[in-house]
């Protein structure tokens, strides 16, 4: 488990242009949303996990499922400044350290969201990701960096790439303090993440190979194996 002064915020919404709904697209027997949440909640306690979407009414469909089902702290805010969103939750809920998560992404490694807490603490860091060196497939991306940071980089940085694009300024900036994941590339060139029906599609037969990936075998060994099974090596 995370420790108690970080939180892991999930931004997602329903408008997406090129797969609109996704987020309560059906993967297997849980919609895509399901499988992020309950990822994060294997790595954090509920009152740490919070999901930050827009004050669109065509995303009050995803509020209402996502505070029924799991009773997550749900913040509505900017639709185009994503990281104000961040700011917001940040703030409300005294959160010194973030993990950012994105809502496409259906395979998450609950422990990497632990070891992005970790590289804060343990070094001393203001940023780190596990995706700057490509290590993973896409859709494993797991990014986490200082409250403190982030609203420097608010104060410095007001470009709309950075609200949009929330860490971007954080990933530019040489004033912060860096630290990047490292390992041996796997399967680099796959996609495990949702941005288009051919990706949702690659996601359900993944999971059929082995259907405990969609309650208990969250870790990425288990998620290779099966990547291995469909004969993606």
């Amino acid at each position: 488990m995370i420790n108690s002064d970080a939180g892991v915020i999930i931004q997602a919404r329903m408008g997406s242009s090129r797969l609109p709904g996704k987020s309560l697209m059906k993967i297997g027997s849980k919609t895509l949303i399901d499988h992020v949440i309950e990822r994060c909640l294997a790595a954090a306690p509920v009152d740490k996990v919070f999901l930050a979407t827009t004050d669109q009414s065509e995303d009050k469909i995803l509020v209402d499922h996502v505070a029924s089902k799991y009773g997550l702290i749900v913040f509505q805010g900017d639709k185009e400044d994503v990281r104000s969103r961040y700011e917001a939750v940040a703030r409300e809920y005294f959160i010194d350290k973030i993990v950012r998560i994105t809502a496409d992404d259906p395979f998450k490694d609950p422990k990497h969201i632990g070891e992005s807490i970790r590289a804060l603490d343990e070094d001393s860091v203001d940023y780190y990701n596990n995706f700057e060196i490509p290590i993973f497939p896409v859709g494993l991306d797991v990014e986490s960096f200082r409250t403190k940071a982030l609203l420097e980089n608010i104060v410095r940085d007001s470009s709309s790439e950075s609200k949009e694009h929330v860490t971007l300024g954080l990933r530019k900036s040489p004033i912060f303090v860096k630290k990047f994941c490292q390992g041996e590339p796997e399967f680099t060139n796959i996609r495990l993440t949702i941005d288009t029906p051919a990706d949702l599609e690659f996601c359900k037969r993944l999971l059929q190979i082995n259907p405990d990936m969609e309650n208990l075998a969250f870790d990425w060994p288990t998620t290779r194996d099966a990547l291995i099974a469909m004969g993606k090596r």
